[in-house]
């Protein structure tokens, strides 16, 4: 597994794609589906080495900014149940290395994110919040355009 890496393996898989099976394939849905995968595995290669340490900032960066917004909401803002308690535990946690594994950190990423989407839906936050959450926001969206996974950007 390490030698090819994962990322490796799936580059070789789409080069192997697109040199012996699309040529094969008259023009159709047939072939239109594997030039797809094709793009999804060369994708999925380019991201993969960094998935991990941007998962784990998305993650810290999460926990930061809901460990600051927490306290100061008001009644129907996320509340703090055990789910939450554990996510930000998990986070505050997180060692610099090694590096937690993609399943762990995705699974408190995810709670993290759903009392994100909770504090943005609370009705009228205040100035500060509102700035909070846009800021988180635009890092988040940073971090996942820099994976370079949209179908759209190349």
């Amino acid at each position: 597994m390490l030698n090819p890496s994962a990322a490796d393996q799936l580059a070789g898989m789409a080069d192997a794609l697109a040199d012996t099976v699309v040529e094969e394939l008259a023009p159709g849905p047939a072939r239109d589906q594997v030039q797809a995968a094709i793009g999804l595995a060369r994708r999925l290669a380019r991201a993969l080495p960094h998935l991990t340490p941007y998962l784990q900032e998305d993650t810290r960066d999460l926990a930061t900014t809901l460990g600051r917004l927490l306290p100061a909401a008001g009644p129907g803002s996320a509340p703090i149940d055990e789910g939450l308690e554990a996510a930000l535990a998990a986070a505050a946690a997180l060692p610099d290395a090694p590096l937690p594994t993609v399943h762990a950190l995705t699974a408190t990423n995810l709670r993290l994110r759903a009392a994100v989407a909770q504090l943005a839906e609370a009705p009228a936050p205040s100035e500060e919040a509102d700035q909070a959450l846009r800021g988180l926001l635009a890092r988040l969206a940073s971090r996942e355009a820099a994976l370079r996974l949209s179908p759209w950007e190349r």
